[in-house]
């Protein structure tokens, strides 16, 4: 029950789109430009930088603010830090991506992922984000990028936490965090292999 309780309030938080709001704020359907996605690579697009960094830091707080209440609210319980703050970040990731407020339309969820690897265990978070930046200098792909950041948490989390309590439990749930990404971005890995991905900076 626990643990159900735990997604769900993640879920509830996550589900503030940041990118529609400053859009309707602006008077701007953002669904309705650029790639339609409601995240921060479309809102630099349609809004630019500005805006789009208000996105980034909103969406990445909503998944901070979840797991440090949910590591109080659940803290007398038998649940380590751990597995909360992966639950609750899986709740608020679904929330992002599927929000109950905005007709089950939002984003791709890494802001938010990357927010919860940070929670979860700053190593894994920055290693995630190193990965990302590596990846778009590169490359210029952002997808391919956001891809492998999720990537490298199970890899990471196996690394830093094998052997102790709830480690199967945690590297299961953790898996689910590219594996929802993966999905999100299927779009982006047809056409990476098509080589039609739009690259950072280039206009759509």
């Amino acid at each position: 029950m626990n643990r159900g309780l735990i997604v769900i309030i993640g879920y509830l938080l996550g589900s503030v789109q940041t990118a529609i709001i400053l859009g309707k704020i602006k008077g701007v359907d953002i669904k309705k430009h650029g790639s339609g996605n409601a995240g921060t690579t479309n809102a630099l697009r349609v809004f630019g930088f500005k805006t789009a960094l208000v996105v980034f830091i909103f969406d990445m707080l909503k998944a901070v603010f979840a797991i440090l209440i949910t590591n109080i609210l659940f803290a007398g319980t038998q649940l380590p830090a751990l597995i909360i703050s992966i639950y609750t970040g899986l709740g608020a990731i679904l929330g992002h991506n599927w929000p109950i407020y905005f007709k089950f339309k939002g984003g791709k969820g890494i802001a938010v992922s990357t927010a919860t690897l940070l929670m979860i265990d700053y190593r894994i978070g920055l290693t995630a984000m190193l990965v990302f930046i590596v990846i778009v200098f590169f490359t210029r792909y952002v997808s391919l990028g956001s891809i492998l950041l999720t990537i490298s948490a199970p890899i990471m989390l196996t690394l830093l936490y094998r052997g102790e309590e709830f480690f199967i439990e945690a590297v299961i749930l953790i898996t689910l965090i590219p594996i929802l990404a993966i999905y999100q971005h299927r779009g982006n890995i047809s056409r990476l292999i098509k080589g039609t991905e739009s690259k950072l900076g280039e206009k759509k």
